[in-house]
């Protein structure tokens, strides 16, 4: 159930990135907020405690969460039936 804190900060940058039109600005936003966001994973759900090598997991966790909202969010807007078909 502590795992679900980095599956949604993950949703959330990719979300807030998603605006930034350029690659190499996402791609830094997204490493940085994942950085971030997982640390505070970390930390907020008290895993620091007992070692910081649960930033090894938080940290991918964030982004590969991100990664995987990004490209359901991709997949969901191309299946999408677009109002210029209808």
């Amino acid at each position: 159930m502590q795992e679900i804190l980095p599956i949604a900060a993950g949703a959330l940058v990719a979300v807030f990135t998603s605006t930034l039109a350029a690659r190499r600005p996402r791609v830094f936003a997204v490493v940085a907020l994942g950085v971030a966001l997982g640390t505070a994973a970390t930390i907020a759900s008290g895993e620091f405690r007992v070692s910081w090598e649960f930033l090894a997991v938080d940290i991918p966790l964030v982004l590969l969460s991100a990664l995987a909202t990004v490209l359901l969010a991709r997949r969901l807007l191309r299946l999408r039936p677009s109002a210029a078909k209808a």
